[in-house]
C-alpha cells in the first residue's frame, strides 16, 4: 500500500513538473490570420516559380543533349541520334 501511494505521488509530481504550462493567452485576432495568410501566399508563389523554372530547365536540358551513334560500316556518314531525356 505504501508503494502505491509513493508511486502515485511521484506520478502526480512528474506530470505537473514536466507538462506544458497552462496559461490563458490572448485570443487570436483577424490580423494574425491575415499575416499568416500573407506568408503562405508568398511561399506558394515562390514554390510555383521554382517548380516552373525547374520544369523549363529540365525540358531545355532534355532537348539539348544528344549522343551520336554510328551504326553499320565506317563509310556510313549519317549518324543516328539518341535523345537523352
Amino acid at each position: 500500500m505504501k508503494k502505491i501511494i509513493v508511486f502515485a505521488l511521484m506520478l502526480i509530481l512528474s506530470a505537473t513538473s514536466f507538462s506544458q504550462p497552462v496559461t490563458n493567452t490572448a485570443p487570436t485576432v483577424k490580423t494574425d490570420y491575415l499575416k499568416k495568410s500573407g506568408g503562405q501566399t508568398t511561399t506558394a508563389w515562390m514554390l510555383l516559380a521554382c517548380g516552373t523554372a525547374g520544369l523549363a530547365g529540365a525540358m531545355i536540358a532534355a532537348g539539348s543533349f544528344s549522343i551520336d551513334i554510328h551504326f553499320g560500316s565506317s563509310s556510313d556518314k549519317s549518324p543516328s541520334r539518341l535523345l537523352l531525356a
